[in-house]
C-alpha cells in the first residue's frame, strides 16, 4: 500500500451497526465521497459502547459487503471506537486484536459522554502494560478537556496519542472545537487527523479543506504526517516516525 492520498483511521462506514449509515446505499455514497476526496484507505470504526454494542464477527461480515462496493479504492480495514467504560474495556481485553485498528497495537478510544478526563492516565497505563497504544478520538470536542488539561497531559505522558476531527479545523464542529484543535496543533500534541465521518454529506469524509488549513497553520510536512503518514503507520502496525 502506497501513501498517495489520505488515510482515515476514524470513520463510521458500516451500515446498520451504529449511528453511521442506515443501509448499504448510504455506505456506498460515503465510499464514493471518500474516493472523490482523495482518501486512499479507511479504517471502519463503529462504536463499541454502552449504547452500541459491537459483535466483531458481525462487523467483519458487514465490512466485507462494503469492501465489494469500494473495490480497493479506498482500501478498507476493520477497527472500532472503544468507549472507556468498565464494561467495554472488559470486552476489549478478552481479545484485543479483534478491536484494534487493523489488528494492530493501536486502539481508538473515546470517553463516555457523561465522564470527565480524570481516569485518562490510568486508562493509558492499562493499554501500555499490554503492549497497546491508545489513540484518544476528538479530544478538542470534549468541553471538559481543554488543551492544557492535566488529564490530557497525563494521557500523553503515559503513552496515549491524540486524533483530532478534520471538521474541527474548518469550524464545522463549532468555534470552541476549532480553537481547541488549533491550540493542540500549536502545542505539537496531535498525532492524527481523521474524518469521523458518519454519512456522505452532513458528517462527510472530505478532509481536503482541513488539510489546507493545517498546512497553512503549520506546514505541509506536518499536515502530511497527521493526515497520511502517521495513520499509515497505524494500518501497517508500525511505530510513528
Amino acid at each position: 500500500m502506497g501513501v498517495t492520498g489520505f488515510v482515515d483511521i476514524h470513520c463510521h462506514l458500516i451500515a446498520g451497526i451504529d449511528d453511521g449509515p442506515k443501509d448499504d446505499q448510504q455506505t456506498r455514497a460515503l465510499i464514493d465521497a471518500a474516493r472523490s476526496a482523495g482518501i486512499a484507505a479507511i479504517v471502519a470504526t463503529p462504536h463499541c459502547s454502552l449504547r452500541y454494542g459491537l459483535d466483531s464477527d458481525d462487523r467483519d461480515a458487514r465490512l466485507a459487503a462494503a469492501e465489494s462496493m469500494a473495490a480497493d479504492t479506498p482500501l478498507l480495514f476493520a477497527g472500532c471506537e472503544l468507549e472507556l467504560s468498565e464494561e467495554r474495556l472488559q470486552q476489549f481485553f478478552e481479545d484485543p486484536r479483534r478491536y484494534t485498528l487493523n489488528g494492530s497495537r493501536y486502539v481508538l478510544v473515546e470517553l463516555p459522554h457523561n465522564a470527565g478526563g480524570a481516569s485518562l492516565d490510568r486508562a493509558a497505563r492499562l493499554f501500555r502494560e499490554r503492549g497497546l497504544t491508545p489513540i484518544l478520538a476528538h479530544p478538542e470536542r470534549y468541553p471538559f478537556l481543554p488543551p492544557d488539561s492535566p488529564s490530557l497531559l497525563a494521557w500523553i505522558d503515559n503513552g496515549g496519542l491524540l486524533q483530532a476531527t478534520a471538521a474541527s479545523f474548518t469550524g464545522r464542529m463549532g468555534r470552541r472545537a476549532k480553537a481547541a484543535a488549533f491550540d493542540l496543533l500549536a502545542r505539537d500534541a496531535l498525532h492524527f487527523v481523521a474524518s469521523d465521518a458518519h454519512d456522505a454529506v452532513k458528517r462527510g469524509p472530505d478532509m481536503r479543506e482541513a488539510f489546507a488549513n493545517v498546512a497553512a497553520a503549520g506546514d505541509v510536512h506536518l499536515a502530511g504526517l497527521l493526515f497520511t503518514h502517521n495513520p499509515l503507520a497505524v494500518v501497517r502496525d508500525e511505530l510513528l516516525a
